[in-house]
């Protein structure tokens, strides 16, 4: 196992949630390395989540333990689950929030035996994730922790409509800085534009060409069209908000047309 633990929560900062469970932590892995990947996930939106998660945890060594903890709640139709990905290992909850983010690539699901583990269930996180946390880093292996689950609860991702001449897709994801991360990816955007003009649509805007970086001196000031790190085309201003500037929203759609 690495001696990596992150955090993803939607605890934010000013309450006490995020100290606790590290204080837990490092109590009982004093050499563990606990990182915070953010706590300002607007409460229970596992889709912003899951789009957090997505393109962060990957990145970590092999072994890396993911703790998610965002709206969970265990039901009779959702679940406390390990999940193994690319041999890391994510504790969450099976609510939507996981096959958004592993489709079915995961490698092994196991639903957490919560009732033997769990004390208390005020702060799940704190009272079943971290004990879980520490029983993967002590070389436990997750089988050990539950029973073997087969499917995870499905929460169908916004897809595109996309023709020969016409992409519609949709704002998925919105930063600090106000950039608005489409649904579509720049390798789909190539392929469909095949070299010909173009015009989106958003809000009362239109662009019609894309800039390499935010420093493109013909798009400063502008509304422009770029990628971003994570392979998503990208609405954007530079030094500035295009999100306040063009009031956009997360899952808003966007329009792009193509012409010969």
């Amino acid at each position: 196992m690495s001696n990596i633990i992150t955090l993803t929560s939607d605890w934010g900062t000013q309450d006490f949630f995020a100290g606790m469970v590290k204080g837990l932590l490092y109590s009982h892995l004093p050499e563990t390395r606990i990182v915070d990947i953010t706590h300002d996930i607007t409460p229970c939106d596992i889709v912003k989540a899951a789009f957090v998660v997505k393109n962060a945890c990957p990145h970590f060594p092999k072994g890396t333990i993911h703790i998610i903890d965002v709206d969970s709640v265990e039901t009779q139709s959702q679940h406390f689950v390990i999940i193994e990905y690319q041999q890391q290992w994510y504790i969450c909850t099976d609510n939507g929030l996981p096959s958004l983010v592993f489709g079915d690539e995961w490698t092994s699901i196991t639903r957490i035996d919560s009732g033997s583990l769990q004390e208390s269930k005020n702060f799940v996180a704190y009272d079943l994730f971290c004990k879980v946390a520490m029983l993967l880093a002590s070389n436990v292996p997750a089988s050990k922790l539950g029973i073997a689950q087969t499917s995870l609860v499905e929460k169908i991702p916004p897809g595109d409509t996309i023709t020969p001449n016409n992409i519609t897709t949709s704002i998925r994801y919105i930063d600090a800085y106000g950039n608005a991360y489409l649904n579509l990816t720049y390798k789909k955007f190539k392929e469909v534009c095949n070299g010909r003009r173009f015009l989106l649509h958003v809000k009362e805007q239109t662009i019609s060409t894309f800039s390499e970086s935010y420093e493109d001196p013909s798009r400063q000031r502008h509304i422009m069209l770029t990628t971003s790190s994570t392979g998503l085309l990208q609405i954007a201003i530079a030094r500035s908000s295009a999100e306040q500037l063009l009031g956009l929203k997360m899952m808003e759609n966007v329009w792009i047309q193509f012409f010969d």
